[in-house]
């Protein structure tokens, strides 16, 4: 029988997300369940402790620990469970991120998407700092739609789980309304059109966005689904 490689388990970790979902949740972007940070933070603690040279880890005890806690720590993100990270810690952190990002946005008021650096350095303090902070933003965004992407793929038999044929990539995904806001946003999506706002940054589309009434969000697949319908009542679903 051969040996459990810590390399490997290190590795599976990577590739199915869990590295970056807990690096998330430890630089403080959302929460997670106690059962998922608790038995990651346990089984580093055996890998680190009782693996040798090569990357093996030695003894049954340690294989069987290691076991233990992977499996306690998948049966967290598995089926519904992903549901319930997204209901009851991603879309909280959604909206402390939106606060956020609205507050700096007022504060900025005609500097918040500003290119003019001249004009925005003769600006109080607090209206540099919130431009500085909007500009700033995106990192906590990418890794809130990356852990939220993670959760859906685990959740679902085909890496999306939902009847969307844009899938995880859709904009109907993040924005629920956009159909409302943007009349040709299938033609934009598919680079046919440009959006209405002005400049690729994350911060321009977002208070753009937000100006407008966007409703950003972070569905389940039964919700995309939802939303997917409403929008294609004519349209025959493809099955997820």
């Amino acid at each position: 029988m051969s040996q459990m490689s810590a390399r490997t388990i290190r590795d599976d970790l990577d590739k199915g997300g869990m590295t970056a979902l807990m690096g998330s949740a430890a630089r403080g972007v959302h929460t997670l369940p106690d059962g998922i940070a608790d038995n990651y933070a346990k089984l580093q603690e055996v890998l680190d402790e009782n693996s040798d040279r090569f990357g093996n880890l030695q003894g049954w005890q340690a294989e069987k620990a290691a076991a233990d806690h992977l499996g306690k720590m998948y049966s967290e993100v598995y089926g519904g469970n992903c549901d319930r990270i997204i209901n009851e810690h991603l879309k909280p952190a959604l909206v402390r991120y939106l606060d956020e990002f609205r507050s700096n946005m007022q504060t900025a008021g005609q500097y918040a998407v500003s290119t003019d650096l001249g004009a925005l350095l003769s600006q109080p303090d607090d209206v540099r700092q919130s431009h500085i902070r909007l500009m700033d933003s995106f990192a906590d965004y990418l890794a809130l739609r990356g852990s939220w992407e993670i959760c859906r793929k685990r959740n679902s038999s085909d890496g999306t789980g939902t009847i969307d044929p844009d899938g995880l990539a859709s904009p109907l995904a993040e924005v629920a309304n956009l159909p409302d806001l943007v009349a040709d946003w299938k033609l934009a999506f598919a680079g046919r059109k440009a959006w209405p706002w002005r400049g690729s940054a994350h911060h321009v589309r977002l208070v753009w966005l937000l100006s407008n009434g966007a409703d950003v969000w972070l569905p389940t697949g039964q919700e995309q689904d939802r939303t997917w319908q409403r929008y294609n009542p004519n349209r025959r679903a493809i099955a997820a």
